[in-house]
């Protein structure tokens, strides 16, 4: 009985060294899943949006939405990581999951198919046709057989292109990768008219010879967005943050807007 009991004790202190490890590798294992799971890392992008997104001359994420993102992740202790890039490739990320959040987006039913919106408005929005500074267009009637340039993806061109459709106003469209793109355009007289959102558009205003038009529809809210069905607690977090913030008018929601 001695023998046998010996040789048990030979093999439970021979299995510890790997019962030790395999119990490491699992406490860390956990633990960099609960970090993924409370997002400690959030891959967010960001395109060229002035002054709701944007980079700056010196490569630095900047806009109202960053600016409410940094205060929330400062309180929960997020590491936010920007992936810049054009609004289609945003979209495309989101779609893939290559980022874990955008930011200024508008809801679409169609875009309900592969990412899950926040409730909490941060911004209203509408579009804006612009047209040259020497253009007569008056009225939406004055664009029936013109060109237009609109965002390649963008609410204001998918709302215009239905607003068109209505009216049975006949139009052909260029679809441009920004909204910088889209005032180039109207400016050089490539197109009479573009599409972009009124807020956007007043930094447009100051670079290109193009005025705002009497045209405008279609108001919308810009929210944030996630991938189908994941990093919803990003969402919960941010719409309680906003929530709270609109009730006290010292925080740093009314500070930032």
């Amino acid at each position: 009985m001695p023998h046998r009991e010996l040789k048990w004790e030979i093999l439970v202190e021979g299995l510890m060294p790997t019962v030790f490890l395999a119990l490491l590798f699992l406490l860390l294992f956990q633990n960099h899943a609960f970090a993924q799971a409370n997002g400690s890392t959030i891959r967010v992008g960001i395109f060229q949006n002035h002054p709701i997104v944007f980079i700056d001359d010196d490569g630095v994420p900047q806009g109202l939405y960053i600016d409410l993102l940094r205060e929330i992740a400062n309180d929960e202790g997020w590491d936010i990581q920007f992936v810049p890039g054009t609004w289609t490739e945003g979209l495309e990320r989101l779609r893939s999951s290559e980022i874990d959040l955008m930011t200024s987006i508008a809801y679409l039913e169609e875009r309900e198919v592969y990412m899950d919106f926040s409730h909490e408005n941060v911004l209203t929005m509408w579009g804006q046709v612009y047209v040259h500074q020497d253009s007569d267009i008056q009225d939406i009637l004055d664009l029936q057989g013109g060109t237009v340039a609109i965002l390649n993806g963008g609410i204001n061109g998918i709302n215009f292109m239905d607003m068109v459709g209505k009216f049975d106003i006949q139009c052909e469209f260029i679809v441009a990768g920004s909204y910088a793109e889209v005032a180039e355009l109207v400016a050089s007289g490539d197109v009479v008219a573009g599409v972009i959102n009124n807020v956007h558009g007043y930094e447009q205003e100051k670079q290109y010879t193009i005025r705002r038009s009497p045209i405008i529809f279609n108001p919308f809210s810009l929210l944030f967005a996630v991938p189908e069905g994941k990093n919803s607690h990003l969402l919960q977090t941010i719409d309680s943050y906003l929530a709270k913030w609109k009730s006290d008018p010292e925080s740093p929601y009314y500070g930032i807007t």
